[in-house]
């Protein structure tokens, strides 16, 4: 009968990832924000010798689009949408707001989910395990969350929050050691370090110093770490 057919309306699909065994499909659902605006950089050194603008990136105040994740599970011919309202703090407020009484009320009311980008998705060797990096578009929190095949349903794994932005060397970095440890960067301690966790027993080991790890690799036989 072939695939389900997945009607995306207005919005674009994205980072498409298939699992090793083929039964799961994760993709997530783009819909961009209204007009935006970019910024512009004058350009005076021309072959015209008239002024030209050259159209820069947007303001970091803009607004953003919305993002929504899927996965589609072929052998049951079904599509879930993976719900962020289960996440720990995902309703709270990032601390600025506190300088502005009256949004700062308004907002505490409203108790409205925050919006998140979801930055990767990635499936263990044997397909059983998907972590999914969700970051808050405020810049405020990153959470890996690991859904099981089995449960259907998230689980956190680790929760870095920073009351001014979210980044550091290697913020990108992660992936698979084997089907039960997952190995990532952050900056929770205040300097980048080296993370790996157990997603069934939840245990950590780490890199730790007054020092950055500013890159990772994992070795191809997954034994050892290069580190710089």
């Amino acid at each position: 009968n072939g695939l389900k057919k997945i009607y995306t309306g207005n919005s674009r699909i994205e980072d498409e990832t298939i699992s090793p065994d083929g039964r799961f499909i994760s993709y997530k659902l783009y819909k961009a924000a209204g007009k935006r605006k970019s910024t512009i950089v004058p350009d005076y050194i021309t072959e015209s010798g008239y002024t030209k603008d050259i159209p820069g990136r947007e303001k970091v105040g803009q607004p953003h689009g919305t993002e929504k994740f899927f996965i589609f599970d072929r052998l049951n011919d079904s599509i879930l949408e993976v719900k962020t309202n289960i996440i720990e703090g995902i309703r709270d407020l990032p601390e600025y707001l506190k300088d502005y009484p009256t949004e700062w009320d308004s907002a505490k009311k409203e108790n409205a989910l925050r919006k998140v980008d979801f930055s990767s998705a990635q499936w263990s060797p044997e397909g059983k395990n998907l972590v999914v990096d969700i970051r808050s578009q405020d810049h405020k929190d990153r959470w890996l969350m690991l859904w099981d095949t089995a449960q259907k349903k998230l689980k956190l794994l680790d929760r870095q929050h920073d009351r001014a932005w979210i980044d550091g060397p290697g913020i990108w970095n992660s992936g698979w050691i084997n089907e039960e440890n997952y190995w990532y960067q952050s900056e929770a301690t205040g300097y980048s370090h080296l993370y790996a966790i157990n997603v069934q027993t939840g245990k950590k080991e780490t890199t730790s110093g007054k020092y950055e790890v500013l890159d990772a690799k994992l070795s191809n036989d997954k034994k050892y770490f290069y580190i710089s």
